[in-house]
């Protein structure tokens, strides 16, 4: 009986360390596959999930990702100490609805996207193009953002709206202290990283 249940430790510990080391090696796969993809792409860039993004777009240093797709040509801007949790969606193109056909003609109108620094995207959202999200600004989950959110502002709901804003004077001073949110490389624990020269 005692046997058995070293075994069964054992085996579990063994089953732990392989789906670790399974999901690290999806990371760098997945991780590999955006650097190819994307026109530029910073450093310690995290990818949990898989992306699928085109050659218009730009992703600055310690960017964690998780399954971000982008729809269209225009041009995506992702700055340094970004987070966009699962499913995020950003679309740049739009059909012209008012050509001479229904529902709409052949032509597209291309807008770009710019995300800027320290933004914190929630699931399943949604940026159509032409937005900009200002700095520190916090999108919550499920919010369709068609309208600029502004530094600091926080956004949510369908169409996204405005509702709040962080502590500014908190924000700048975290920043001038260089205390960054970024996950470790072993998973297992947080640190705070050291800001890197915004592009």
């Amino acid at each position: 009986m005692m046997l058995t249940r070293q075994i069964g430790t054992l085996t579990a510990k063994i089953l732990r360390r392989l789906r670790q080391t399974c999901y690290r090696v999806k990371q760098r796969y997945y991780a590999f596959e955006l650097r190819n993809l994307c026109g530029e792409c910073g450093e310690r860039i995290r990818v949990n999930h898989f992306c699928e993004i085109t050659g218009n777009v730009f992703i600055g240093h310690d960017v964690v990702l998780n399954g971000l797709k982008v729809l269209g040509h225009g041009r995506v801007t992702i700055g340094n100490h970004v987070h966009i949790a699962p499913d995020a969606l950003l679309i740049t193109d739009t059909h012209n609805y008012k050509g001479e056909m229904l529902p709409f003609d052949h032509t597209v109108k291309i807008e770009p996207i710019h995300i800027g620094n320290y933004v914190w995207i929630g699931a399943r959202v949604t940026v159509t193009g032409g937005v900009t999200i200002g700095d520190g600004a916090i999108i919550q989950a499920g919010a369709l953002v068609i309208k600029d959110v502004p530094a600091g502002g926080i956004a949510g709901g369908v169409p996204a709206k405005v509702f709040s804003s962080r502590d500014m004077d908190q924000f700048e001073r975290l920043k001038r202290e260089s205390k960054f949110f970024m996950v470790e490389k072993n998973n297992r624990r947080y640190r705070e990283c050291k800001e890197t020269e915004d592009r």
